[in-house]
């Protein structure tokens, strides 16, 4: 009960926060400004999250569970690239598309941010690492290419949602034509 009432404040300060940070800019909203739209005081904040740039992570974690939650439902007989390519264009189908292009508006009009949301890419691939390494046996033997192939994949869903939030479209089709360029590779000319 207790973590489910954390989760739900969590969430709750997101929410608040994204809304803040679209308004008036990341750099122009403080830990002070969340907590008072969100009726509570800046020590209540803290007992959830270290900085405001943390409320930031929410998503990507979010993104990267639902995603894993799709590939451990993908057919074993996919090969890892297959598998993750499957995986990513099934989320495209199922992503709450508001929420994606508030986060990337948010990370990308921040110059700061883009940093942030590196380093939490590394660290959800690193929480998946032991789901994969079940799901993938045979990556123990070549775990360079395995670190690859799932961080190429990774960008490409990266690069997708940024490019279909300033360009707009569909973005289905875009995470597919990403991931299409991996699959094709890029040793050959367009």
């Amino acid at each position: 009960m207790r973590t489910q009432r954390r989760e739900l404040m969590a969430v709750e300060f997101e929410q608040v926060a994204m809304r803040l940070f679209a308004e008036r800019g990341y750099d122009n909203v403080s830990v002070d400004d969340i907590a008072a739209a969100a009726g509570v005081s800046a020590r209540t904040f803290y007992r959830y999250f270290v900085a405001k740039e943390d409320v930031l992570r929410l998503f990507p974690r979010r993104q990267g569970e639902a995603v894993q939650k799709i590939l451990a439902e993908q057919d074993a007989g996919l090969s890892l690239f297959e598998a993750y390519s499957s995986a990513l264009q099934q989320y495209a189908t199922i992503a709450d598309l508001d929420e994606v292009a508030r986060w990337w508006r948010v990370v990308t009009g921040t110059r700061s941010l883009f940093g942030a949301f590196m380093t939490t890419q590394y660290q959800l691939r690193r929480l998946a690492e032991p789901l994969d390494a079940q799901r993938f046996p045979e990556a123990a033997a070549q775990p360079l290419y395995f670190e690859m192939v799932v961080s190429a994949c990774v960008m490409a869903m990266a690069t997708a949602s940024r490019r279909w939030c300033e360009h707009g479209g569909d973005f289905g089709a875009t995470v597919r034509e990403a991931l299409s360029y991996l699959s094709e590779g890029f040793g050959k000319p367009l």
